[in-house]
């Protein structure tokens, strides 16, 4: 045996070895993460933009001993605001003078990605990208790119020093930037005064309505629907039925997911003869693709490519059919 027969073996070794230790220094930023968007007391200038349209708005985390508070403010259009704590959501709207309270924690205002990848990584290749700034601040880059085309690539840009994420693209199969949302400014800070959370009623605004989530609905896997085959690597992750309120019917909610890539599944009861979301459509990163069948509607929308979301729809058939 030639005495250079081992060296391919040992420098695939190698390269395996150093995928191994990218991945779990990702890992460790991912936790990183996790921990600054739970922790961290933050506001700046956010902005969001895909298809050549930009949207700012100001936004602000507040952490204490009564939970994360969160605010948004839009800083074009109507100049609407949201303010979400633990217990409700406040959303004012100036343009029709209302406010709508609605029972319920947000769930974070900024893009979320999961803490654990090592169960991705059969569909995802996560690896470090070396160091840059964003508004001002020094950050680690991380690039996460699909395995194959039924799902989006990211690029991440991460705050050194606090692991906030402050920078997000996402990135479709040719490789172009779907959508990005970055600060253009950021400051941390201690905390905030009460005042500049609470949603009070303005004198000068005519509607206040509270809505709540309790009662309205069910949730488990007892479903009149099965699913056939999803893309690699999805499976059913909630199932949800409202109930039909005022004449309305029922719709069943169910989310099919990757574990990064999310696509909510809306099955309309009756709803046969509205015809406004049929075949594909998108925005942005955001791909839909309705159907009708048996009597019902069938819609699926998500940020993953139109072929999954095709996909995902067509799965769903009545059980026994």
């Amino acid at each position: 045996m030639s005495s250079k027969a081992w060296i391919p073996g040992m420098v695939a070794a190698l390269a395996s070895c150093a995928v191994l230790a990218d991945e779990q220094s990702v890992q460790q930023w991912f936790e990183r993460m996790q921990r600054a968007a739970h922790t961290q007391n933050f506001e700046g200038v956010y902005v969001y933009s895909h298809n050549n349209q930009v949207n700012a708005m100001r936004i602000a985390q507040r952490v204490d001993s009564e939970g994360r508070r969160e605010k948004i403010e839009s800083l074009d259009g109507s100049g609407g605001e949201v303010v979400a704590t633990k217990a409700r959501v406040s959303c004012r709207f100036p343009y029709n003078q209302s406010v709508v309270v609605e029972t319920g924690a947000a769930s974070g205002v900024l893009p979320s990605f999961p803490v654990q990848i090592r169960d991705l990584s059969q569909y995802y290749e996560f690896s470090l990208q070396g160091q840059g700034r964003v508004a001002g601040r020094p950050v680690q880059r991380i690039a996460i790119r699909p395995r194959d085309e039924m799902r989006y690539g990211y690029h991440l840009w991460v705050d050194s020093h606090t692991g906030l994420l402050i920078k997000t693209e996402v990135i479709g199969p040719r490789h172009q930037t779907l959508e990005q949302m970055r600060f253009v400014e950021i400051r941390y800070m201690s905390g905030a005064s009460d005042e500049s959370w609470s949603p009070a009623r303005a004198a000068h605004e005519s509607i206040w309505r509270e809505t709540g989530v309790g009662g309205g609905g069910a949730s488990g896997n007892e479903s009149a629907w099965e699913l056939g085959v999803l893309p690699a690597g999805y499976r059913l992750e909630t199932h949800r039925t409202q109930n039909a309120v005022e004449g309305d019917q029922s719709t069943d909610h169910l989310v099919i997911t990757d574990g990064l890539a999310s696509v909510s599944v809306f099955v309309e009861h009756g709803a046969a003869g509205h015809d406004d979301l049929l075949g594909g459509s998108s925005l942005g990163a955001v791909n839909a693709y309705g159907k009708v069948l048996n009597g019902y509607r069938v819609t699926a929308v998500g940020e993953a490519p139109q072929s999954a979301i095709r996909l995902i729809s067509e799965s769903f058939r009545l059980a026994g059919h």
